[in-house]
């Protein structure tokens, strides 16, 4: 491949960075969810929605994070509608529980089939009460089917985490709160137990060896004043294609694995830039960095407003 090329840069995200001189570095906020369903999961069924969206918190007939499906109908029972409400504008009934995210960026429709698929999976059952807190009866992530896509609370991360087994045997957790990738390990996916033993109040853990991943205390910084505002995902091949907007500019970003596992491609759409667009590839030490377009000088890869509609930068990871 003949692309740009450097060697020797560092383990942290290619961040998109709109070139706006003389402008202060700003910090990332906190997600924002009530925003419009922009890039909604188009032909997923509301169980396939809910395995993504809902399990890492909810179970059919026992209580985890949240309560059960069984726990769920008994309240809103013949009322699709009022699911479809309370995870738009989520309220909080239990002191001791997290309270439930806003889903709103799923859309009413997809909110609606999910709502469907509670009820009809609700029928005829009764709760079931944990026995001595074993986490046998959990279904478990450890050895998903790849790909796969989890909500779940997740080690060095916000808490809008979402963690991503790509297939081969690399993973990854993409930050949705300031719209980043976070890290990558190779081997199994993750075992959620922790978090759902501990009422939303623990970390899903790592199954594997973590091959990348940037300084939490140096996160990537941008030359604007806008904030990351996440619009949700689609699913391409199975892998979610992340959509967010940087004030003006519209981007998306789909992570894919290189041939073999042997690194990582994250494959950009930048649209709104009337000025070349500054991604920075710092954290890549000793590690091999190409680019699809652009030039590499430093730590900077430079992209026109026009090429930057579509940019794949590799990281080859160490063997």
């Amino acid at each position: 491949m003949n692309f740009p090329r450097k060697n020797g840069i560092g383990s942290g995200l290619a961040r998109l960075v709109p070139a706006l001189p003389g402008v202060a570095l700003f910090a990332f906020t906190v997600l924002q969810w009530a925003v419009p369903p922009a890039h909604g999961q188009d032909g997923l069924n509301g169980g396939q929605l809910a395995a993504t969206y809902c399990l890492a918190c909810h179970q059919v007939d026992r209580k985890i994070v949240g309560p059960s499906f069984v726990e769920i109908a008994g309240i809103h029972r013949d009322n699709p509608d009022g699911i479809v409400e309370w995870a738009i504008n989520p309220g909080k009934k239990r002191p001791d529980a997290i309270q439930m995210p806003s889903m709103a960026f799923l859309g009413e429709e997809n909110l609606r089939k999910i709502a469907d698929y509670i009820l009809k999976e609700a029928e005829g059952k009764t709760e079931v009460q944990a026995e001595d807190g074993s986490s046998a009866a959990i279904p478990s992530l450890v050895a998903a089917p790849r790909p796969k896509v989890q909500r779940i609370f997740m080690p060095d991360s916000g808490p809008a985490a979402i963690a991503v087994a790509m297939p081969g045997s690399l993973s990854y957790c993409w930050d949705a709160g300031n719209c980043q990738l976070r890290y990558v390990w190779k081997g199994d996916f993750i075992d959620p137990w922790p978090v759902w033993k501990g009422n939303g109040n623990g970390l899903a853990t790592i199954m594997g060896d973590i091959l990348f991943k940037p300084d939490v205390t140096a996160s990537p910084r941008i030359h604007s004043e806008a904030s990351p505002v996440f619009l949700g995902y689609r699913l391409i091949q199975g892998l979610p294609e992340f959509r967010y907007t940087l004030g003006d500019l519209e981007i998306t970003e789909l992570v894919k694995p290189l041939p073999a596992d042997q690194g990582f491609t994250q494959i950009f759409s930048v649209r709104g830039a009337d000025k070349p667009v500054l991604f920075s590839l710092q954290g890549r030490d000793g590690l091999q960095v190409e680019a699809s377009t652009g030039t590499i000088d430093g730590d900077v890869l430079t992209v026109s407003p026009l090429n930057a509609r579509s940019v794949s930068i590799h990281t080859i990871l160490e063997n």
